[in-house]
C-alpha cells in the first residue's frame, strides 16, 4: 500500500505542477487572441467614427470648396428649392459670399461641437469653423433629415462668430436664428 500511495501522490504532484502552467498559458493565449480581435475591430470600424469624416464635415468642405454638384445631391428637395430661389445663380456655395467675408482667408479646421435630436428623423449639429486669418471660430449649425431614405441637409443657421458655449447652444436649439435658411417645413 505504501508504494501505491507514494506513486499516487507523485502522479498527483506532477499534475498539480502542470495545471498552473497550463492555466497561465491558456490565459496568455486568450489575452493575445482578444488583443488581436480588438485591434482588428478597431481598425475596421475606426473610419466610421472619425469626427472629421462625418456627413456634416464633408458637406461643409464641399460648401467651401464650391463643389455645388456634390452639395445638390446632399440637399433635401425642399432645401434645394429654397437654395435655388435665394442663393445667387441658385448655387449653395454662392450663398457664402454674403455670409463669410473674404478677408478671413481659407477655411481650416472644422470642429464638431454638439448635436441635438428634434424627432427620430431630424437633428441639428453645431460646428465651429476655424479660419486662416482669425483666431475666433465661426459657429454653424446644419440641420439634417433621414426620412428620405438617406441623410440630407434641410437647412443651416449661424455663420456668425462664436460668442461662447451658451450663445452657440441657443443657435443649435434654434432659439437664435442668425442667417437661417431652411426648407419651409423643417424644425
Amino acid at each position: 500500500m505504501r508504494v501505491t500511495g507514494l506513486i499516487s501522490r507523485m502522479n498527483q504532484s506532477k499534475r498539480n505542477r502542470i495545471r498552473p502552467r497550463c492555466r497561465a498559458s491558456c490565459l496568455v493565449l486568450i489575452f493575445v487572441v482578444l488583443i488581436v480581435l480588438c485591434t482588428y475591430v478597431v481598425a475596421v470600424t475606426l473610419p466610421f467614427f472619425r469626427r472629421d469624416q462625418t456627413f456634416g464635415h464633408l458637406f461643409i468642405r464641399d460648401l467651401f470648396s464650391g463643389n455645388d454638384n456634390a452639395l445638390y445631391s446632399n440637399l433635401s428637395n425642399g432645401f434645394r428649392n429654397q437654395v435655388s430661389m435665394v442663393c445667387p445663380d441658385g448655387r449653395p456655395s454662392k450663398c457664402l459670399n454674403k455670409l463669410i467675408p473674404p478677408d478671413l482667408g481659407k477655411p481650416g479646421y472644422i470642429d464638431l461641437v454638439l448635436g441635438t435630436m428634434h424627432t427620430d428623423q431630424t437633428y441639428s449639429v453645431l460646428y465651429r469653423l476655424y479660419w486662416e486669418n482669425i483666431s475666433k471660430p465661426i459657429s454653424l449649425v446644419l440641420m439634417f433629415d433621414r426620412s428620405e431614405g438617406r441623410e440630407v441637409v434641410i437647412g443651416w443657421r449661424g455663420f456668425v462668430f462664436s460668442e461662447g458655449n451658451d450663445e452657440d447652444y441657443k443657435l443649435l436649439q434654434g432659439w437664435r436664428r442668425d442667417n437661417e435658411m431652411m426648407e419651409t417645413d423643417a424644425p
